[in-house]
């Protein structure tokens, strides 16, 4: 993948596979993950549980997975989740790789795409930290603290954040890859 990075001669071919690559393996993860959290019947959206900055919510959450004893399977889905965070972690990395090749002869756009790389990047990070403070949270699901549930979900609002911030990025970069290619 180093070649990516400093491959100018042929700046799309390789890296097109590899985004292609990244995408279904990410859209294999997310699947498998989707249907890994189903199975454990959590009775609200992933987001909403993540996002919930609140103990008492999150206990009651919890409550609902011990009393339809699918807990256990909720522990799995945590750990399934690295290989989505894995696979998100690939598709930005490429999915960013883009600008970044495609600005090649602008200094400004081309430091602007490695920063939002940087961001882009950072998103799984927060993704993994928020997984850690679950892991946690799960030692004692009926008795959460209230510190450890805001930082559960302020992970969790990192990573969403990162993730809206990529991908509006990339939407800004090809809007201006596009009138720069008609400039010329």
């Amino acid at each position: 993948m180093k070649n990516l990075i400093h491959n100018h001669q042929k700046p799309f071919g390789i890296l097109a596979l590899w985004t292609l690559i990244a995408l279904v393996f990410n859209t294999l993860c997310n699947q498998v993950l989707t249907y890994s959290y189903t199975l454990s019947q959590f009775p609200v959206p992933y987001f909403v549980g993540q996002l919930s900055f609140s103990a008492a919510k999150l206990t009651g959450y919890f409550q609902v997975l011990l009393e339809k004893h699918t807990l256990p399977l909720f522990w799995l889905t945590q750990y399934v989740d690295f290989f989505f965070i894995l696979s998100v972690f690939l598709l930005h990395y490429c999915l960013t790789l883009l600008p970044y090749k495609a600005f090649q002869n602008s200094a400004k756009l081309k430091t602007l795409s490695l920063m939002m790389m940087g961001i882009a990047l950072a998103a799984p990070f927060f993704d993994v930290m928020e997984n850690l403070v679950s892991f946690v949270l799960l030692q004692n699901p009926q008795h959460l603290s209230e510190p450890l549930a805001l930082v559960y979900s302020s992970f969790s609002a990192l990573k969403f954040s990162g993730f809206m911030v990529t991908y509006l990025w990339l939407g800004v970069a090809l809007v201006i890859a596009a009138v720069r290619k008609f400039r010329k």
